[in-house]
């Protein structure tokens, strides 16, 4: 298990863009253009399975708090239990940063709970209405491509591809066909289930 490296500089956070462009529809968004109409702020989600120490994780805090810092709104959503000392630092660094956080509480490796999460993140959604649902991690890719449905809003989901290759099943394939797509590794794949 890989140390906890620190926040990820904003130039590195360049780097990715500039290596692997935003398709012209997401940097539309960013533009602060959305459905037409141009804001001077936008309302993003990101969603990650935890807050735990990692690669994903460190990501999501670092660009959460750059979007912060250029005056957007924005949220970051635990899908699990917020019950380790690193999770619960990382929390109070978004919060200090102005960054809105919340956890869903899904205990780790619970078959049905995954449900409730699911009606959770709806309900967030719902509330919250925002311009762009950012899934970190193939289970949480999942869960927002759901809840947003459920939610019955015109939410655009961006998928953040940390791992390569990132594994999904075929009801992530199928759910997520046609969402945009942002990969942090350079040589990054999708690859579907097995078959053997």
């Amino acid at each position: 298990m890989g140390r906890y490296a620190g926040p990820v500089e904003i130039s590195s956070l360049k780097k990715i863009n500039s290596a692997c462009p935003l398709p012209s529809s997401i940097n539309d968004h960013i533009g602060m253009h959305v459905n037409g109409n141009h804001k001077t702020s936008l309302k993003i989600i990101h969603v990650v399975n935890c807050l735990r120490g990692g690669g994903a994780q460190t990501v999501v805090e670092s660009i959460a708090i750059e979007q912060r810092r250029q005056k957007h709104v924005v949220w970051v959503i635990s899908l699990g239990p917020s019950d380790s000392l690193v999770e619960i630092n990382r929390i109070a660094r978004l919060v200090k940063n102005g960054v809105n956080c919340s956890v869903i509480g899904r205990p780790y490796g619970a078959k049905y709970g995954s449900i409730n999460a699911i009606i959770r993140l709806a309900l967030h959604f719902r509330r919250i209405a925002p311009d762009i649902i950012n899934s970190h991690l193939e289970l949480s890719h999942l869960l927002v491509s759901i809840a947003r449905r459920m939610a019955c809003l015109p939410l655009t989901h961006v998928v953040t591809i940390h791992n390569s290759p990132e594994i999904w099943s075929w009801l992530n394939l199928k759910l997520l066909h046609n969402v945009h797509r942002v990969s942090c590794a350079i040589e990054a794949e999708l690859v579907g289930p097995s078959t053997s």
